[in-house]
């Protein structure tokens, strides 16, 4: 199972990194297109949760996708992550029910760090310590 997704936009591609059992990297490179739907009257590619049909858009790019999510005048938008969970949600999609999906936990650390300006030069200086110290600890 693969380990981490980035999206690059400039070559249109995902990048999947896992790595063997014996601890070899691998590294992938998908071509990938963002898209997703408006809810229009004609359209012909799926339907939505309401029973409406949707029109599927494709794009370039996330920018050029995220440029059409700000100008829409169709406030009706499906399918609108960000461009690398959509590719995970396509890719993985049908390998949610097997066994060696899910045979590693999932750990997801959110870090909300509030700093006032006097704290910033302190704060930098214990930064490398304490990430040191959390690495260690979320192993």
């Amino acid at each position: 199972m693969y380990r981490n997704a980035s999206y690059n936009p400039r070559e249109g591609t995902v990048y999947l990194r896992t790595w063997t059992e014996d601890g070899a990297r691998i590294d992938t490179e998908v071509p990938y297109t963002p898209y997703l739907f408006t809810e229009q009257k004609d359209g012909k590619d799926a339907t939505s949760i309401f029973k409406t049909p949707l029109k599927k858009h494709y794009f370039k790019n996330g920018f050029e996708r995220n440029k059409f999510v700000q100008e829409t005048k169709n406030p009706r938008l499906f399918g609108n992550l960000p461009v690398d969970q959509q590719f995970l949600v396509d890719r993985f999609k049908e390998d949610v029910h097997k066994e060696e999906f899910s045979q590693f936990p999932l750990k997801v650390y959110f870090i909300i760090l509030k700093l006032i300006h006097q704290e910033l030069s302190l704060f930098r200086s214990l930064l490398k310590t304490r990430l040191t110290l959390l690495r260690s600890t979320i192993r």
